[in-house]
């Protein structure tokens, strides 16, 4: 971690994978020896802290016929932010388009799910990284809705009918 270590070659960082600075930007020291030559250098290294997210709960909506269903997760772009800066970014329907933030859903509001349960992926960015996270789309069988009286053209005459059990 010190130009002095690297010159001694001390004190390496054995495990570099998960090496984690004490401060952020570190400047890291390298000691290179190949036979009879021996060099150092040295480079910056930054930790930026990922952007947080709160849970989102999943969203059930009734079964519009094959599992498909009409959603309103708009309220999520708002509700997923841990952290005033951090920024919501978008909503999609796989890990790999929030990745590379392509193919944003547009219409979050009244999203049609042609097939459920559907993964529905959120990325959050702050200045330096993105995140993501993901909720669940699911339907239920719904009680059917039946009108008691229908008018064809509006007169309200002859316009109502009875069903039994109802």
């Amino acid at each position: 971690e010190t130009s002095e270590d690297a010159n001694a070659n001390i004190k390496p960082i054995i495990n570099t994978s998960s090496y984690l600075p004490n401060t952020t930007p570190k400047e890291i020291f390298v000691s290179v020896y190949s036979g009879f030559c021996y060099s150092y250098t040295s480079f910056t290294l930054d930790y930026y802290q990922l952007p947080g997210f709160k849970p989102l709960e999943n969203l059930t909506s009734c079964n519009q016929g094959l599992t498909s269903g009409t959603f309103d997760f708009s309220s999520y772009e708002n509700a997923v932010l841990a952290n005033s800066t951090d920024t919501f970014t978008g909503f999609y329907t796989s890990l790999e388009d929030a990745q590379n933030d392509v193919n944003e859903i547009i219409i979050p509001n009244n999203y049609v799910a042609q097939t459920t349960p559907k993964e529905i992926f959120v990325r959050v960015e702050n200045e330096h990284c993105y995140n993501t996270t993901s909720f669940n789309l699911t339907t239920k069988n719904c009680p059917p809705t039946i009108y008691n009286w229908v008018s064809a053209n509006n007169d309200t005459f002859n316009d109502t009918f009875h069903i039994d059990g109802l």
